[in-house]
């Protein structure tokens, strides 16, 4: 049996330390971690979190301590986490991706070592010691590689990726690394993930978690039942395609089709296939495909780039794009913005860049076109 003690940005707290509501932590961070902790040792029943806000104004999710504790079993049963080592955060624990990451460490009973969310929080970890499992976002990830510091993942025997889909460009140099690797598949609603793939196997699709059962409706939207959602069927709000009972390719978020002259495209869909050509012509940066409003199509595509223009001018770029894309399928428009507007869990919030970069109303998106 492991003991119950969380470090935190260096400084430790045993479990009299979490405890003690009286004890004065070291920032706000700190104490929201430790009131978690609290609340989790001292039997609570309900826990009110939001979404993250990516895709849309974040909305109040209740979960019980059954969903939660069901959630936490279900990882780790799932993946092979060596007995008795510590478990480490990367990522925001007033989401529901770190906040089940410190509720695992607390139901297993091992350490746990919380560093403060950033991008730089992967080089961060404890140093000579190794982790049993480690919660990070893409962000952190591409932030690691791109800094040539990808011996850090070293440290970690499972490295859990969750909070959003990965870049192509990320992806492909993740499945080369030696080390093992999940991509998780979950919302809020569903306390965290419900299905994982293992990057370092090469896996394109989903596996569900045990007891975690999957369904699509005529819509081709993803479903999922567990008692992680008390055995209730859960609407994702992804297209996905299943490719056995318990497995399936995620295709997109629904809400980001556009009908762009009488053709239906996933925006999401068409971020993916844009990796493969960002990779092709050697450009690495983050980017994300918007619709706009147009007289002629009814909605036209553009193109969000981040960061300091390529060596490419922009009219050769589309016309690569357009080689490169189906009919309709490739941007029209470019927009460069130095930096993209992210939720505090690391996502890009696509919408509030657009209207930051575009000047489109996240409530009325198709009323003002951008000049």
């Amino acid at each position: 049996m492991g003991r119950i003690a969380i470090t935190i940005d260096g400084t430790l707290y045993p479990e009299a330390s979490i405890l003690d509501s009286e004890r004065t932590s070291k920032g706000e961070y700190a104490e929201a971690v430790l009131a978690l902790a609290r609340a989790w040792l001292q039997g609570e029943t309900h826990f009110v979190l939001h979404t993250s806000g990516s895709t849309g104004t974040p909305q109040p999710v209740l979960l019980t301590r059954k969903q939660m504790i069901a959630s936490a079993n279900a990882t780790l049963c799932y993946l092979p986490i060596p007995a008795h080592m510590a478990f480490g955060v990367c990522v925001d624990v007033r989401f529901i991706g770190g906040m089940m990451q410190v509720i695992r460490a607390l139901h297993a009973k091992r350490p746990l070592f919380v560093v403060s969310p950033s991008r730089e929080a992967l080089t961060q970890l404890p140093k000579g010691r190794k982790l049993g499992l480690v919660s990070v976002v893409p962000l952190q990830l591409h932030h690691l590689l791109s800094s040539n510091q990808s011996h850090c993942l070293s440290s970690c025997v499972i490295t859990l990726v969750g909070g959003g889909m990965i870049p192509f460009q990320v992806e492909k140099q993740l499945k080369a690394l030696p080390y093992s690797i999940y991509h998780s598949y979950g919302m809020t609603e569903t306390a965290s993930h419900v299905a994982l793939r293992n990057l370092t196997q090469g896996e394109e699709g989903f596996r569900a978690l045990p007891s975690v059962y999957l369904r699509r409706d005529a819509e081709g939207v993803l479903e999922v039942k567990g008692p992680m959602t008390h055995n209730k069927w859960v609407s994702t709000g992804d297209e996905v395609r299943i490719k056995k009972r318990n497995a399936f390719v995620w295709v997109g978020r629904r809400d980001a089709v556009v009908n762009t002259g009488g053709i239906k495209v996933n925006l999401d869909a068409l971020n993916r296939q844009l990796g493969v050509f960002f990779e092709d012509i050697g450009e690495v940066r983050d980017y994300f495909t918007y619709g706009v409003p147009d007289e002629a199509l009814g909605t036209k595509i553009v193109l969000v780039l981040e960061g300091a223009k390529g060596a490419m001018s922009d009219a050769d770029l589309l016309t690569k794009l357009k080689a490169h894309c189906a009919p309709y399928h490739a941007p029209r428009v470019l927009y460069t913005t130095s930096q993209f507007v992210r939720t505090t869990s690391g996502k890009t919030n696509t919408h509030a860049t657009a209207q930051a970069v575009l000047g489109i109303s996240r409530q009325d998106p198709y009323t003002k076109p951008p000049k």
